[in-house]
């Protein structure tokens, strides 16, 4: 056990390493910029994210609920689900300041998360480019300051990441059990349902039945995760499904609605020069779909499942302002941009670099405007 966590920090942690502390010096830098840009030139009400820095939009809710609970919290603080700011209590228990704790468990689940990818993409696709490539892009593709800022995204990241290696290696309570947490971290943590049943799906018939249950046990965790909350809501709310009804609030996700209405929307925002953030999803969907198909081409039949759910149902929300997060998010997503990469790179002498300044650009770019509350994270 020891030589295999060594193993796993000389090869995995330390490629993992400079991006991980590239992308916080980078989020640091972007909140001071946005604090001297509106110093010198802001008008209006000074927006709360400047002062709340890293605790600012999500964040500062999740840390509310690490802090008092959700007792006292009103209805729409369940819309966040609680394994995160729950595990970043017990963190900021042991650090004496439950706040702390949500940046130090979001921030450390970040850098296992970046390192259980780029052990996971080795061993899949035995290719060292791309795993640290990989590991540059979830630490750096322009939506991914979240985080470095107290989201729960790095901890599911780092679940998720868990459930899929559990489920290869067939460890089928390892993966049930980190798949509920998955499940009570994000309502995005269900769909670890479809990967697990394709996967408990192989040999099915060949099976014995003490492994079949265990098998299904894989396969149902993630929603039992999911479900765990929505029964504490029924017991201490009266209503099992406000978790995900709050959700519905047009200036949250909303309800539902076809894509290509939603995008055609995007589309006039853009054209109209209004609603920056909106407007820009219509050119980020045809890139995170060839993503997707990249991922295809690269990994398994069960990422590629979870990848094109994860898309399919971000792209279904009547309001697409956290598309870009909820997809990259999804681990298939981040390697297929790195596979991407590659291609473009066999394409175009010397284009990694561009590529990755390019994405470093943009990371600050929206940053700095979300902080300024320009664009919704």
């Amino acid at each position: 056990m020891r030589a295999r966590l060594t193993a796993f920090v000389r090869n995995d942690v330390r490629p993992a390493l400079v991006p991980w502390l590239l992308a916080r010096a980078l989020v640091v830098l972007s909140l001071g910029v946005a604090r001297y840009i509106f110093d010198e030139i802001g008008r209006g009400d000074r927006p709360s994210s400047l002062d709340d820095g890293l605790f600012a939009w999500d964040a500062w809710h999740y840390r509310r609920i690490a802090e008092v609970g959700y007792d006292d919290a009103p209805d729409d603080s369940l819309r966040f689900f609680p394994a995160f700011p729950l595990a970043a209590r017990m963190v900021g228990i042991l650090l004496s300041n439950r706040g702390l704790g949500v940046l130090v468990l979001a921030n450390a689940s970040a850098l296992v998360a970046a390192a259980l990818v780029h052990f996971l993409v080795r061993r899949e696709t035995h290719d060292l480019r791309l795993a640290r490539r990989s590991v540059w892009l979830i630490a750096l593709l322009p939506h991914m300051f979240v985080l470095v800022l107290g989201y729960s995204e790095a901890m599911f990241i780092a679940l998720s990441a868990g459930v899929f290696l559990t489920l290869r290696s067939r460890r089928w309570y390892w993966a049930a059990a980190l798949g509920a947490v998955a499940g009570a971290t994000r309502p995005f943590g269900a769909l670890l349902a479809l990967p697990a049943a394709i996967e408990a799906a192989r040999a099915w018939r060949q099976t014995p039945p003490r492994e079949l249950l265990a098998r299904a046990t894989a396969i149902a965790a993630p929603a039992v995760g999911l479900a765990s909350f929505l029964v504490w809501a029924a017991v201490a709310r009266g209503d099992a499904l406000l978790p995900l009804r709050v959700q519905s609030d047009e200036q949250l996700r909303g309800g539902w609605s076809d894509p290509v209405s939603n995008l055609l929307e995007s589309a006039r925002d853009l054209r109209a020069g209004e609603h920056l953030g909106a407007g820009l999803h219509v050119l980020w969907a045809p890139v995170i779909v060839v993503f997707a198909v990249a991922a295809a081409r690269r990994l398994p039949v069960a990422y590629t499942a979870y990848g094109a759910a994860t898309v399919i149902i971000a792209l279904l929300g009547d309001n697409l302002a956290s598309f870009e997060r909820y997809t990259f998010a999804a681990i298939p997503i981040v390697v297929g941009a790195a596979a991407v990469s590659e291609w473009a790179t066999r394409s175009v002498a010397d284009a990694w670099p561009a590529i990755l300044g390019t994405s470093i650009g943009l990371f600050c770019c929206y940053t700095i405007l979300v902080f300024l509350y320009r664009i919704v994270p």
